[in-house]
């Protein structure tokens, strides 16, 4: 079997098989300098496990009377003298010179695999890369994320505010990927907006309710109402349109226990809408939101979270441009 130092350290020497395995042994049990990399031999006398790099070695350490070394002459010795003379049997009438095929049993040695080991740590690199592959393709890994299109690193969420110069309110924002939102609904009072049931404290927790000829151009400078494609980049964002309503819901408020899990701060509260036909429907179940796409003259698209009847997640739709919805802007 072979043998070779693979460390020399604090008076140690470390020497592995082509098995795996490995034994230390003193330094100073050694006659030679060791070196890593070094091929030696490794032989048991008894209960120690003699090490040497060439057969000189090994009748040094053995100390056996009458040993030639085999490149020493043998005319600076008696003639009767012969390598083949060295007895089988010596020190303390133990076995000497047995090469050992394992060295690690007993208390000498102790054989330790590392093919366990090496397929554990794999496994467990592979589950945790496997983890978050998924939460960045899902978006909700909220430290960075990798864009599809040009590979760039980003942060996924960054949140701060913004203040509406026109009446002096400040907003939550949220940078959701690339587009940076509202985390609040727009509440600025003008002409064609309204709180949900004419009550103003509604407006202080959900926003003013708008018709759409008002909410086209109700954001502030900097910001713009968001059209059909920019709500689509955002669902596509937080993981897809089927699981995004639960992702960009409040974690409160809502009616029945459909909060949602709000994982990208963009918070909607179900603010309700007020129907063209001339009534507030909806507040605690629903929420819409105008966009600044055109479906035809009288209609615009909308996204809308909880309104559709059945399990269909977020849905990106369309309402008559007379019925008043939530806005979230979305800076330019």
């Amino acid at each position: 079997m072979a043998y070779k130092i693979i460390r020399v350290r604090n008076g140690f020497v470390s020497i592995a098989s082509n098995d795996g395995t490995f034994f230390n042994v003193s330094i100073e049990e050694l006659d030679f300098e060791p070196k890593v990399g070094d091929e030696v031999q490794c032989f048991r006398n008894g209960e120690k496990v003699i090490v040497f790099k060439n057969e000189n070695s090994l009748y040094k350490q053995n100390q056996i009377p009458g040993a030639v070394p085999k490149n020493e002459s043998s005319s600076n010795l008696h003639a009767s003298v012969e390598v083949s003379a060295v007895p089988k049997t010596g020190l303390q009438g133990h076995e000497q010179n047995t090469p050992i095929g394992n060295p690690f049993s007993e208390e000498i040695v102790e054989k330790k695999s590392r093919a366990p080991w090496i397929i554990g740590i794999i496994l467990l690199l592979l589950g945790i890369l496997f983890i978050c592959i998924h939460m960045n393709n899902s978006g909700a890994l909220k430290g960075t994320k990798i864009d599809s299109h040009d590979g760039t690193t980003y942060k996924a969420i960054v949140k701060g505010t913004m203040t509406d110069s026109r009446d002096g309110r400040t907003y939550k924002t949220v940078k959701i990927g690339r587009q940076t939102w509202m985390a609040e609904n727009l509440n600025y009072n003008m002409q064609n907006g309204a709180c949900y049931d004419n009550e103003a404290l509604n407006c202080s927790i959900y926003g003013h309710l708008y018709y759409w000829n008002a909410a086209i151009k109700a954001c502030p400078s900097g910001w713009h109402l968001p059209n059909d494609a920019e709500f689509k980049t955002l669902l596509e964002f937080v993981g897809g349109q089927s699981i995004a309503d639960a992702k960009l819901k409040s974690m409160s408020g809502w009616d029945d226990g459909s909060n949602g899990t709000d994982d990208f701060g963009f918070s909607a509260l179900p603010a309700g809408n007020w129907d063209w036909f001339g009534s507030f429907n909806n507040k605690g179940e629903c929420t819409m939101f105008w966009s600044s796409t055109e479906f035809d003259k009288l209609r615009a698209r909308s996204l809308e979270l909880d309104c559709s009847r059945g399990d269909y997640g977020a849905v990106q739709s369309f309402q008559v441009k007379r019925s008043a919805l939530s806005v979230r802007c979305i800076q330019n």
